[in-house]
Formats: C-alpha cells, sequence, structure tokens
C-alpha cells in the first residue's frame, strides 16, 4: 500500500472525486453536513432530551428522541450517502459516542445481521470537535483486502464478535494509519469492510484527552433485508428504528 492512498478528496470535493476515494480508499470526507451552530444546538438537544429520558442507551435513540428524529429527516444530511449507494436508503441503525471512546481495530460489516450481502456505509458525523488526540483513525484502503490479507498486511489477528463482527487483536503500524480529527458538524463516510478504531486505543489514552461527541449512521441501499437479530431489546419499535430515505 503507497504512500498515495492516504491522499483523499477534501470537502467541496465534487461527487466523482468522492467515488474515486470510496473505491479506492473506502473512506469519503470530510463533507460538511451541519453549521457549527446547528452542530452545537444538536448537541444541546440531545443531551437535554437525553437526560430528561432516564434511560442511558445510546444505540437507536432516532426512535425516541426528537432532536435525532429531526436530524435523521433532514434532506442535508443524506446527498453523500444518495451518491455512493443510490437514490433510496435504508436507515437501520444509528449508534451515539459521548465520552473518551477506546475501540479496538474493527470493522462495520455486520454480515450477520442481513439476510443477504448488501451495500452498506457508515457515516460519522462529529457533534462536537473530534480532535486528534479523540479521533477515529482508520487505515484507507483495507476494505479492499481480505480477513487473511489484513491479517498478514498488518500483523492483526481476527476476533469474531457476536452479530458477526470483526475485531482484531494486534496493533496496526503508524505508517497504514490516517487520524481523522473532525470539525463539528463535519462528517465522513466509510466502507464497512475499513479498518478503524479510535485513538484513545490507538495511542493508549488514559482518558485525559478532550471529550466529545459524535454520531454514527447504518446505512443500506434499497432492498436490505434485515434479521430480526439487529434490533435485539427493539423489535417491539422496530418500524421506528428503520427509516427509508428517497433522494430529495
Amino acid at each position: 500500500m503507497t504512500g498515495s492512498v492516504h491522499e483523499g478528496a477534501k470537502d467541496g470535493a465534487g461527487p466523482a472525486a468522492r467515488r474515486r476515494d470510496w473505491e479506492r480508499r473506502g473512506l469519503v470526507g470530510p463533507v460538511e453536513i451541519l453549521t457549527r451552530d446547528e452542530a452545537a444546538r444538536l448537541g444541546a438537544g440531545f443531551r437535554e432530551q437525553y437526560g430528561r429520558s432516564g434511560n442511558r442507551a445510546t444505540r437507536n435513540r432516532h426512535a425516541d428522541l426528537p432532536v435525532l428524529a429531526a436530524l435523521c429527516e433532514n434532506p442535508r444530511l443524506w446527498p453523500p450517502a444518495h451518491e455512493l449507494l443510490g437514490d433510496e436508503l435504508l436507515l437501520w441503525r444509528t449508534n451515539m459516542f459521548l465520552g473518551n471512546p477506546t475501540l479496538p481495530w474493527h470493522e462495520d460489516r455486520h454480515a450477520a445481521l442481513f439476510a443477504r450481502e448488501t451495500f452498506s456505509l457508515s457515516m460519522l458525523l462529529a457533534i462536537e470537535d473530534s480532535p486528534p488526540d479523540n479521533c477515529t483513525v482508520f487505515v484507507p484502503g483495507s476494505h479492499r483486502l481480505t480477513v487473511e490479507e489484513k491479517e498478514g498486511t498488518y500483523g492483526i489477528t481476527a476476533l469474531v464478535k457476536p452479530g458477526g463482527n470483526l475485531r482484531y487483536g494486534g496493533e496496526i503500524g503508524a505508517e497504514f494509519r490516517e487520524p481523522r480529527p473532525l470539525r463539528a458538524g463535519e462528517a465522513v463516510l466509510f466502507h464497512p469492510k475499513l479498518l478503524h478504531a479510535s485513538s484513545g486505543f490507538v495511542n493508549g489514552a488514559d482518558g485525559t484527552s478532550r471529550e466529545r461527541m459524535s454520531l454514527t449512521f447504518r446505512v443500506a441501499a434499497a432492498g436490505a433485508a434485515l434479521r430480526d437479530k439487529a434490533f435485539p431489546g427493539e423489535r417491539e419499535h422496530r418500524a421506528e428504528v428503520l427509516r427509508r430515505i428517497s433522494r430529495a
């Protein structure tokens, strides 16, 4: 893998450049989705509604918190995903991240949750600034490798976790890694087979880095068939979790 794989299109690039980044690097962005003021209002609204709800879960809160439900209905959120997956999208999961996450190297493929292989992506939106000492770290181009090739290339070991996702044991050399700090309101989109981790894990941070709030959207192409186990404990409001989104 050459150094050129780390040279992606910047915010403001056109659809053709973003498509090239998607195919070559598995990573698109940063793309400005919200202004800093909009992101600040969203964060304040989430903290207020989240605290008042008494529910400490951070997954799929767009199903019950109005501030996140309104964001998912905002057409400004979805053009980059439409460019990659088509005119019809299925939003099937959101995850809110708070504080200093220390997630190890993993993929977001969620293969066991789909009844058949489908096109999908993750979109990570920074609600608060995601600084270099507390951001997501990617391995550009790793989506093009098989699991065995990833193990051999990066010296890591694949570990299957519940739900069919893959986590990896070991560390990936700095020459392969690309930290991706984001300003509040910016997003990156990435391939489900792209290796990524939190900088807290990569750097062995002790929790002293600046906290951040971010939101990840799991989006699939139209026609995706999700198994019931994609919604553990949430089957009673599956209809509220799933959102079908059409290009404006």
